[in-house]
């Protein structure tokens, strides 16, 4: 199952957009440092199954930082109404503007864009870091691929 083996991806996406913050002290509600919001992305052209398991996988992934002491995630809940208000619809996002003014308005120091590509019986899962106050990409995009019978080979 495609799901099993992308949510096994996400170990790897979580230490490199976890690192970061190593050795921080736990961040206050109302202080920006160690605070990210993972937002799904996908392409005009992309299948429903990789906008939901783009969907799923950002979830996941803030499930996974909420467990560090030193990152605030945004749930994923608490997303709809700063989209709402933006105007943005959907479960994914298709630009990456809308990421940033979603992540400008949650007032957040980081935002990482899920993206999914299926390719057969593989999964591509990218991730990528963003600096919403400069409104451009932190570092490379990680990238994790491998067949979903398989999470292991990656």
């Amino acid at each position: 199952m495609r799901r099993g083996w992308a949510a096994a991806a996400l170990v790897g996406v979580v230490a490199v957009a976890a690192t970061s913050w190593v050795g921080r002290p736990t961040p206050d509600l109302a202080d920006q440092a160690g605070s990210v919001v993972v937002l799904p992305f996908a392409a005009q052209t992309a299948t429903p199954e990789e906008e939901r398991l783009a969907v799923d996988l950002a979830d996941e992934l803030t499930r996974q930082l909420n467990r560090w002491d030193s990152v605030r995630a945004v749930p994923q809940l608490s997303l709809a109404g700063v989209t709402f208000d933006l105007g943005i619809e959907g479960p994914v996002l298709r630009r990456v503007d809308d990421g940033l003014a979603t992540a400008r308005e949650l007032d957040v120091e980081l935002m990482v864009a899920v993206n999914v590509l299926l390719r057969g019986d593989s999964a591509v899962v990218t991730a990528t870091r963003f600096d919403p106050r400069r409104g451009r990409a932190v570092d490379r995009p990680v990238e994790a691929s491998g067949p979903p019978d398989d999470p292991y080979r990656l």
